[in-house]
């Protein structure tokens, strides 16, 4: 539809946009990229190009590219969160923490009450090894919403590598209140509890998590090498049969 209009008014930008946005949004970079190298022809300023085009050469791995068209962005406008958070996003992959870390602190003074760049920050300061301040920045995103699942598992992580188990607990479980049917972090937390060899409680997490998502191959799949370690080996033997079909269905 956008192609057919593009033929009646090739000069519209926003028509371009839309494109280039459906493209990204059907994960076709490569096309999107062209649009927008097309969009910054007629206008090198045109500031959601420069954004979009960073986004997609990050995730080509062009990362220099990324930070140039990043920083054309800010010099049009220097305290545009969506900026940098991109710019974050792409120093991060680079490897360059504090730069990564320098972005998020400015998203968040920009906007004091943005959650997930307090769990950006949080999670760069993991790949930095810097747990402390890690999980000061989880828990700053935690005074703004308690209930957040994705600090809460993040910081059973964090707590996890400092071997404060009771801690891991919590947060595991403070991540399933909010939302139970999170496959991750029920698998993230039967793990935990089966190298503990916590097996009971293991078996009951994902019986949790099964009655919640009872098509989740992965919970299932957790489940029968659980009933295993349990010595109940029809059980296990049944579920990892039923996965098998499901996995022939779905492909």
């Amino acid at each position: 539809l956008f192609k057919r209009l593009l033929q009646e008014f090739p000069d519209n930008l926003e028509l371009l946009h839309e494109l280039a946005t459906t493209y990204i949004r059907s994960e076709n970079d490569e096309a999107a990229l062209s649009i927008y190298q097309q969009i910054l022809k007629r206008d090198r300023n045109d500031f959601a190009a420069l954004i979009g085009l960073g986004g997609i050469y990050r995730r080509l791995g062009r990362f220099e590219e990324s930070v140039g068209v990043l920083e054309r962005a800010l010099a049009l406008d220097g305290n545009s969160t969506q900026t940098y958070y991109t710019l974050g996003f792409t120093y991060k992959q680079m490897g360059l923490f504090d730069d990564a870390l320098e972005c998020f602190d400015r998203v968040i003074e920009q906007n004091p009450e943005d959650i997930l760049a307090y769990n950006h920050l949080g999670c760069i300061y993991s790949l930095r090894g810097d747990s402390k301040n890690a999980i000061a920045s989880y828990h700053r995103g935690l005074q703004l919403d308690a209930n957040h699942p994705i600090l809460h598992y993040n910081l059973a992580h964090e707590y996890e590598k400092l071997g404060y188990y009771d801690e891991v607990i919590g947060e595991y479980e403070a991540a399933l209140r909010a939302k139970p049917d999170w496959s991750e972090a029920v698998n993230g937390y039967e793990v935990f509890l089966m190298s503990h060899n916590l097996c009971k409680e293991a078996y009951s997490i994902l019986c949790q998590g099964i009655e919640v998502a009872p098509e989740n191959i992965h919970l299932q799949r957790s489940m029968g090498m659980v009933q295993l370690r349990r010595s109940e080996y029809q059980d296990a033997g049944q579920r990892f049969e039923a996965v098998l079909r499901q996995e022939e269905n779905d492909s």
